[in-house]
């Protein structure tokens, strides 16, 4: 008890104050090392990192939708220092994602058991998703005090998404690239958000003819999106084209918490957001 009491005196605080403000320190403690499970690795170049959604769709109907009328994705670029925890960004977009991502090895489950154990891995997968961030801003301002960035398109695998490869997309970007990831509507990916906010389940890669078609697919898919991130460097009017940070003009199904409806962004002035920030003579295609 005298030990205690010197110890307050010496600190000149009462005794409860400080036991309250040590407690206020380990819950800080405790929080930080809690946040840091929830990150995804931390890039290490010298940018912080924004990340933005892109749609981009000229087509009449869902049905009409082809490679070079229609492209979505994730652009990651080096951004203005923003705080990251204002608005996380999620690894799993939504429950849909965790349905393709499980139905690449539960096709066609016919038991009780197989159809009980893909319902459990698709919930495992959400939850699991939704509890890792990816190391970035959303909508942050990009970085305009360092002239132009060199830009890569990525490509997804089979069976994956534009977060798949955020690691790789986010670690590129801190480095000072733009990275645009695309989200492939050949049915490859395990889930792809069109542009008009629906969904595309896997649906495999297919065989001869067919895979050779979705191969093309892609490719086209990437040329439309170095045609459109030419037209946004020039600060070109884009009829269809949509990113998240535009007003009114958010995807359905951001992995933040907001949710809004994608609004057509044809009839009004688009924002100069990339505009002259883009080197496009520097243009690098990657992918799995």
């Amino acid at each position: 008890m005298r030990a205690q009491h010197l110890q307050a005196q010496g600190s000149k605080q009462p005794l409860s104050v400080a036991r309250k403000q040590f407690s206020v320190s380990a819950r800080h403690r405790r929080t930080e090392q809690q946040n840091s499970q929830m990150w995804l690795l931390k890039p290490t170049g010298r940018f912080p990192v924004g990340v933005q959604d892109l749609k981009y769709c000229t087509a009449e109907s869902p049905s009409s939708i082809a490679a070079d009328n229609h492209v979505v994705g994730r652009l990651y670029y080096p951004c203005k220092p923003a705080g990251l925890l204002q608005r996380p960004v999620t690894w799993i977009r939504a429950y849909q994602y965790a349905q393709g991502y499980v139905s690449w090895g539960f096709r066609n489950p016919s038991t009780t058991k197989e159809k009980l154990l893909k319902t459990l891995a698709q919930n495992t997968i959400y939850s699991l998703g939704l509890t890792k961030w990816i190391p970035a801003s959303y909508n942050a301002t990009p970085e305009t005090d360092h002239g132009k960035f060199p830009v890569i398109i990525f490509s997804h695998g089979a069976a994956s998404m534009r977060n798949t490869y955020s690691i790789l997309c986010t670690e590129f970007a801190s480095r000072g690239f733009v990275v645009a990831a695309v989200e492939h509507a050949d049915g490859t990916a395990c889930c792809t958000e069109l542009a008009n906010g629906d969904y595309m389940l896997l649906k495999g890669l297919g065989q001869g003819a067919a895979l050779e078609a979705k191969c093309d697919y892609r490719v086209q898919e990437c040329v439309t999106l170095a045609q459109v991130l030419q037209a946004l460097n020039a600060g070109t009017q884009i009829p269809g084209l949509s990113l998240s940070s535009w007003p009114n003009s958010s995807s359905k199904n951001a992995d933040t918490t907001t949710t809004t409806t994608t609004s057509s962004s044809s009839g009004s002035s688009q924002p100069q957001t990339f505009n002259s920030l883009l080197d496009m003579t520097r243009l690098a295609l990657m992918g799995h």
